[in-house]
Formats: structure tokens, sequence, C-alpha cells
């Protein structure tokens, strides 16, 4: 909680920024929140990127669905040709 810390104690924006390594942008909103709610304001609410794929769980039915479109595209290059045809 150095944000919190630094806005008790009157700190300028671009000295948190620096001593957080983070955009003095972001150091503004931060001290909004922490007007409105306090040190509990400024505490994380997750991970801002969604999740990765790896992690999703994929359901079946997708499963199939792109196994059978990957059949279906085999061999095939852009504009839906086949390899060997003519344009």
């Amino acid at each position: 909680m150095k944000a919190a810390e630094g806005f008790a104690s009157g700190e300028p924006h671009s000295v948190i920024a620096k001593e957080l390594r983070v955009s003095v942008r972001f150091v503004p909103r931060w001290r909004r929140a922490w007007d409105r709610g306090g040190p509990r304001a400024l505490r994380s609410a997750g991970s801002a990127s969604p999740p990765r794929l790896s992690k999703v769980p994929s359901s079946p039915r997708w499963k199939r669905s792109w196994r059978r479109g990957q059949s279906r595209t085999a061999g095939r290059i852009s504009g839906g040709r086949s390899p060997g045809s003519i344009p």
C-alpha cells in the first residue's frame, strides 16, 4: 500500500509513480479511488487481461466443431482454393 502512504503524506504523483514504477497517468486515478474509499479502494480487483486460452475450460462441443472445421479446410490455401487448382 505504498500508494496510500504516499497520498497520506502528500507526495506528488510523479514521486509515487516513480517509486511504484508505473506511468504517472495511473496515479491520479488511484488518488481519486483513495479519496472515495481509503486504502481498501486501492486493493486489486484482479487481472485486467482476459484469461489465457490454456486455462479456459473448453467445451467438448467446441472441440468437435473445431476438429470438423479443421478437416474441411485441410490442404487449403487463402482464398479457399486447393493447392493444385487453377485460379
